[in-house]
């Protein structure tokens, strides 16, 4: 009788860890946080085929450099979605504000205003997350 109590028991802690590590894994923030969103806009107008410079501050809360990759489009006002090439960024440990100057707004693009919306996915955890974000309106005119 007493070995079956001590199994219970021992399968009801088992069973407790378990759960306090999926808990903490699902609940466990992710290292990257954006501190400024939606992004400030440094160059408010933009000529076709040229580049939206954008004022990101971003945040590695984690001990080690990470590098993550963010997918992108340029949405018009009216709804109208372009996609952007895929970046891939690098981010040491702690905070940084930079100008992030690979948004290039594509020739073909038409006259009007525009925001730069994307979504990063931090993979490198138990459960993936993905992180949303846009910058502020921007316009973009004939290029040259």
């Amino acid at each position: 009788m007493m070995t079956a109590k001590w199994t219970m028991y021992g399968l009801l802690a088992l069973q407790m860890a378990l759960l306090g590590f999926v808990g903490y894994a699902y609940l466990e923030p992710p290292y990257l946080s954006y501190g400024n969103v939606p992004f400030p806009v440094l160059t408010p107008v933009v000529k076709a085929g040229e580049t939206v410079v954008l004022d990101i501050l971003r945040c590695n809360r984690d001990t080690r450099p990470h590098t993550y990759v963010t997918a992108r489009q340029l949405v018009r006002t009216d709804g109208t979605i372009t996609a952007l090439p895929a970046a891939t960024v690098w981010l040491q440990p702690g905070c940084e504000t930079g100008r992030s100057a690979i948004n290039v707004i594509p020739k073909e693009t038409p006259p009007g205003k525009y925001r730069v919306f994307g979504w990063t996915e931090i993979t490198d955890r138990i459960f993936p997350t993905t992180m949303e974000w846009s910058s502020d309106v921007f316009e973009v005119v004939n290029g040259s």
